[in-house]
């Protein structure tokens, strides 16, 4: 990611995104934020007679497109311009395709945003507790397009899974139609992990009652496919949860139990890590949890102070990493003495006798699966506390 937030497209997904567009014979075709120039050459490539337009607010990457793609109609200005619509409008009219990689920053409050989501018909994306500029972006392109025209962006997976962007999710699918999804690769940006999804949608048309979402490889080919109820794709909307989901459905759902039937209390640590390494204490975090460990042991006990003031672990909780790179699945379970969580660690107890079954449950195969197919994140994975209550335990296996 540069400065501007941008992650620049790999030419094999720009190829994927511009393919999977049903619109045959589009007149006019934008991209905001244009960058290489990648998603416009795919473009180009494919609809040879259509006008094409394009913006950035980069004079480097003006000048550039300008040279590599010198019949593309280039305007410099800053994409997250709430009066862009407005200025494009009179130059272009109203566009039948868009096509858009945006950038992912944070953005302050902006009451112009606020009257930008009102024209996008994403009304819902007022109540967020914050917004971040693909967004906006998106909200930008639904604005240009016409009614029925298509926008084939890639968002990045916190809009796709996190509970923070349900209210965005929900005003998208009752606005407008989802029509396919695409769950990308990892690392297929230069230098982040972050895993991102294609997503289709087509302005003010009404959402399907089932939707495809795809896996695609590394190699650019969509390998894998579901089909989901459009009911089901406010919660999330990508291809790793629901495949999961639903490889429970053959499944005797009178022996599987959820974490909360075992009426577990789940607190996460309250102190950041730093903070925690300047203390002088037995601590935990991520970095000390050991797979399926269950005999972490301390000295001693810690005074009523520390448990007054800090969250400790004790003999018999389970400890399970909340966050984190390559932590999600992290689990040990305290034998002896007491120690203080870090803000990225989960304290799980239940009643005495039933510790060892739901540790048993976690470290299991099938237990690993389910938590990494429900963290979500753009770089580091986050496990909530309400995924983590439904936790799905087999009676079969925790009983052996």
């Amino acid at each position: 990611m540069d400065l501007l937030g941008r992650y620049y497209t790999n030419n094999l997904f720009s190829d994927l995104l511009v393919s999977n567009i049903t619109v045959d014979t589009p007149s006019k075709i934008l991209e905001l934020g244009a960058g290489d120039g990648s998603l416009l050459k795919a473009a180009v490539n494919r609809w040879i007679n259509a006008s094409f337009f394009a913006t950035d607010i980069d004079s480097k990457s003006i000048a550039s497109l300008k040279t590599t793609l010198p019949f593309v109609n280039l305007l410099q200005d800053n994409s997250l311009n709430s009066a862009l619509p407005r200025e494009l409008k009179k130059i272009v009219g109203e566009i039948d395709v868009a096509i858009c990689n945006p950038p992912y920053l944070r953005l302050k409050e902006n009451k112009e945003y606020q009257k930008l989501f009102d024209k996008a018909c994403l009304p819902l994306c007022k109540s967020l507790n914050f917004i971040t500029s693909d967004i906006i972006f998106l909200a930008q392109n639904l604005t240009l397009l016409k009614k029925d025209g298509q926008l084939g962006i890639i968002l990045p997976d916190s809009l796709i899974t996190g509970k923070e962007f349900t209210n965005f999710r929900r005003t998208l699918l009752e606005n407008h139609s989802v029509s396919k999804i695409i769950e990308l690769p990892e690392n297929i940006f230069p230098k982040t992990e972050a895993l991102t999804h294609i997503i289709f949608i087509e302005k003010q048309a009404s959402t399907k009652s089932h939707i495809e979402i795809f896996k695609a490889e590394i190699d650019g080919r969509c390998t894998d496919k579901i089909s989901v109820n459009s009911s089901f794709l406010e919660e999330r909307m990508d291809y790793k949860y629901h495949s999961h989901l639903k490889s429970y459905n053959h499944l005797d759902t009178t022996k599987i139990k959820t974490l909360n039937d075992f009426s577990p209390e789940i607190k996460r640590g309250s102190i950041e890590q730093k903070k925690l390494q300047a203390l002088d204490i037995p601590q935990i975090h991520t970095t000390t949890l050991k797979h399926g460990n269950p005999s972490l042991a301390f000295e001693k006990k810690l005074s009523k102070n520390y448990s007054e003031k800090y969250v400790v672990a004790k003999p018999g909780d389970i400890l399970l990493a909340r966050v984190g790179r390559g932590c999600i699945g992290k689990v040990s379970m305290v034998k002896k003495g007491e120690a203080i969580l870090s803000d990225c660690v989960y304290r799980i107890r239940v009643k005495k006798g039933e510790e060892r079954k739901i540790f048993r449950a976690i470290c299991s195969e099938k237990g690993q699966e389910w938590l990494k197919a429900i963290s979500h994140g753009v770089c580091a994975k986050v496990l909530s506390k309400p995924d983590l209550l439904n936790f799905p335990i087999f009676l079969s296996e925790i009983e052996i």
